[in-house]
This record gives C-alpha cells, sequence and structure tokens, in this order.
C-alpha cells in the first residue's frame, strides 16, 4: 500500500511567532482513515491546512503520493495541481471561515478553477447555479 501523504520533520510557525507544529513526521497509506484529537491550539488545524494545500511548512517536507507538495508546485505544475485540487478539499467547521470569495459566482468557481482554464471554470460554474436555482444570487455576497 502506497502513502498518499508523508510528512518529514514538518514544522509550522504562524506570522506571530506561534508554533502550531514542530517537526511533525508521519505517513498516512492509501485507503486508511485519521483522527486528530488534541486540545485547541494543539496543531490540528494547522495540519490539516498543510494537508490541503492552503499551509506550508517553515521546515520539512509534505510529499503527496511521493511528490513533494509545496506552494511553488502547485503554483507552477498545472498538472500536479489539477490532480491534487481534485483528490484533496477541506470543509470547515464554521462556514463563514470557508467563504472566501465577495460573490456567490467567485465562491462557487473556485473548485472548478483549480482544475480548468477559466472559461471552462466559469461555464461549470454556470451551470452549477442553474442546476442549483442560484442564478438571482450569483453576485451576492455567499453569507448573510
Amino acid at each position: 500500500m502506497t502513502d498518499v501523504y508523508t510528512l518529514r520533520d514538518v514544522s509550522f510557525v504562524y506570522p506571530d511567532g506561534r508554533c502550531a507544529l514542530d517537526r511533525v513526521t508521519l505517513s498516512i497509506p492509501e485507503g486508511t482513515g485519521l483522527v486528530l484529537l488534541g486540545a485547541n491550539g494543539s496543531g490540528k488545524s494547522s495540519l490539516l491546512h498543510i494537508l490541503a494545500g492552503l499551509y506550508f511548512p517553515a521546515k520539512g517536507e509534505v510529499l503527496f503520493h511521493g511528490e513533494v507538495l509545496s506552494e511553488e508546485r502547485l503554483q507552477r505544475d498545472e498538472n500536479f495541481r489539477r490532480r491534487f485540487r481534485t483528490e484533496v478539499g477541506i470543509l470547515f467547521q464554521n462556514t463563514d471561515a470557508q467563504l472566501f470569495c465577495p460573490t456567490v459566482r467567485e465562491e462557487i468557481a473556485f473548485g472548478p478553477l483549480q482544475i480548468f482554464g477559466a472559461k471552462q471554470a466559469l461555464q461549470v460554474t454556470d451551470e452549477l447555479l442553474a442546476m442549483f436555482g442560484l442564478e438571482a444570487f450569483a453576485d451576492l455576497p455567499p453569507s448573510p
């Protein structure tokens, strides 16, 4: 069984200097489940953000299916970004933290833009808006 993720000596420090993760080494084999338990501030969310490619470690290395997962790699390697974003996502407990685009259309387009070119992503977004009857909300803020 191959590892979906391998973390080697991963450390993460917030801009204010708080250390969230300190030299974490972890392998997550394909087909396994993972439960993160810990006190508030113990680094659970930071680790999940790193696994989702939303945060990147200050030190150490993160591998996804044996390939380096880094901010630079996601920006420059379209094939890798497409594969990664197709397989990995994150849902936040507090939806206010999840919604970060100014309109419903842009919020829905975020996922397709990670996979398709802009023209196709906007076409998919418009199809989704129509499918769920959200056309009237497309240009409104996503949260009240």
